[in-house]
This record gives C-alpha cells, sequence and structure tokens, in this order.
C-alpha cells in the first residue's frame, strides 16, 4: 500500500516538478522488482504507471496470470546472479545434472558442453537461470502476449577492477550502477574507460524506454 501511495503522490505532484502524470516509469531490483510484478497485478496501482523495469527480479508470479497491467516491460537480470547452494543442496555437477531427469543429457550440453568446468560455476548459472533468467523470459512472454511490447536485457559485462573476483559473470546487483551511469569506484582510484562507455549505453537505452516505452529512442 505504501508503493501505491506513493505512486499517487507522484501523480499528484509531479507536474510541479516539470513530470508528465502521464508518463511514469517504475523501475525495481531484486526484491524491488517482486514489487514491480505485483504493481502490475494490483488493481488500485492501475494507471498509476505507464512502463515498468525489473532488474533481477524473476517473473513467475501473478504477472502470469494475464491480469498484468497493459504496460511496456523491459525485464533481465545478470549472467552470474549467486552462486552456493541458493537454490539446490547439490554437491557435484553429477547430482545437479540429476535433478533434470530424463534432460540430463541436454543440461550437461547447455550448461558444461566440454566437461571441464568447474561445479562453482555450473551451479552459479543453474541458480542464474531457474531464479531470474528463465522466469524472466516467461514474464516477457506472458506481456507480449497480451500484445504490449516487451524488452529482455541480460548483462554479462565484468567491470575491470571486479574481474578477478567475478571469475564466472557479473553477479547481483552488478548492473545498477551501470543503468544509472554512476559507477562505483574505489576511493582514490577512477573508472576504466570501457566501463564507463558500457555505462553511457545502458544509461542510454534505459532512459529511452523511461521516456518513450522504446529502447531505440
Amino acid at each position: 500500500m505504501d508503493q501505491i501511495a506513493a505512486l499517487k503522490w507522484v501523480q499528484q505532484n509531479i507536474p510541479a516538478f516539470g513530470g508528465d502524470p502521464e508518463n511514469v516509469t517504475i523501475f525495481g531490483f531484486s526484491a524491488g522488482g517482486v514489487s514491480i510484478h505485483s504493481l502490475m497485478t494490483i488493481p488500485s496501482a492501475r494507471g498509476l504507471f505507464q512502463k515498468a523495469i525489473g532488474h533481477s527480479s524473476g517473473g513467475r508470479d501473478g504477472v502470469l496470470t494475464g491480469r498484468q497491467a497493459r504496460v511496456p516491460l523491459m525485464i533481465g537480470n545478470n549472467s552470474a546472479e549467486i552462486g552456493g547452494a541458493f537454490v539446490n543442496a547439490s554437491s557435484s555437477k553429477e547430482e545437479l545434472f540429476s535433478v533434470f531427469g530424463a534432460l540430463k543429457e541436454e543440461a550437461k550440453a547447455a550448461y558444461d558442453p566440454d566437461g571441464n568446468k568447474e561445479f562453482a560455476e555450473v551451479q552459479t548459472l543453474f541458480n542464474t537461470d531457474k531464479v531470474w533468467a528463465e522466469p524472466a523470459r516467461f514474464a516477457a512472454q506472458s506481456v507480449v502476449a497480451k500484445g504490449d511490447p516487451a524488452y529482455i536485457f541480460l548483462f554479462s559485462y565484468v567491470p575491470a577492477a571486479m574481474k578477478e573476483r567475478m571469475r564466472f559473470g557479473p553477479g547481483h546487483g552488478t548492473d545498477i550502477s551501470f543503468v544509472f551511469d554512476n559507477l562505483r569506484v574505489p576511493e582514490g582510484g577512477t573508472a576504466d574507460p570501457e566501463d564507463k562507455e558500457v555505462a553511457r549505453l545502458m544509461n542510454d537505452y534505459w532512459v529511452n524506454f523511461a521516456k518513450t516505452g522504446n529502447v531505440k529512442h
């Protein structure tokens, strides 16, 4: 209810700040992204926003009931969200692949085609797909099925300063500072030129979507 109250406040007061109450975009990351899905399905939130963006928000919830608001959606995640026993307590690749049952060999071909990946990497990719990537695709398909546009993103860029720490790809939340073109830089350091360019491009796409519902313009 507090989020709906905030959106109602925006509707009533944003003109005083030069904003347009008919062009509001809601944005959420992680648990905030789950809130985005909730707002898309709550009747009392209808008309309070015109576009929605969910970062690492999954999507297998009310959005899939067909009750969602008729608004454009941008949704996606990082390529290596969270490792460890976050989703499954398997202790080896073989044990993890056994979860797929009859699709075990297909899972191996998808996650470890050459059979030489570390278990930690396979586990991280599995977690990412199960909790974030596949549900995001499902949510986007649900939106498109109603005749509304949906954009899916996968953030796989590892910042220069994090390459040793993020061996399998960017983790949960890595994309946020890039979207806002507000890179986190270690004290006394400077942002890598490539990091800056990625941030600039992402910010352009996200601003375009927030303005028009289209990432290209």
